[in-house]
């Protein structure tokens, strides 16, 4: 994720990052927040998950992101099964890191 970080940084975008057992990435000198309600409530028109944690796959978490405008969701690590995917590709573009049967 890191590279990554750096690229997005580089366009002007504003970064949230959320992890919820971390508060503060070291090697970025950046806090992350712990709380994934702060982090989709703020205006979220883009979500890249890079991080298996399974909070992000709760069908609570999923609700959340439905009730979003339509964005892109970029899943880097193949995380959301079938169903989710799915659910969320009713609403938003979602694109799966080695997917490109997910257009």
């Amino acid at each position: 994720m890191g590279p990554l970080v750096e690229m997005v940084r580089e366009t002007g975008a504003e970064i949230l990052l959320h992890d919820p057992f971390i508060s503060y990435w070291e090697e970025h000198k950046c806090g992350v927040e712990s709380d994934i309600n702060t982090v989709l409530e703020s205006g979220t028109n883009l979500v890249i998950v890079s991080a298996g944690h399974r909070q992000y796959k709760q069908k609570s978490t999923i609700d959340k992101l439905l009730a979003l405008d339509p964005m892109s969701i970029y899943d880097t690590i193949g995380l959301f099964d079938r169903e989710q995917l799915l659910r969320l590709q009713s609403k938003h573009k979602v694109s799966v890191l080695g997917r490109g049967d997910l257009q």
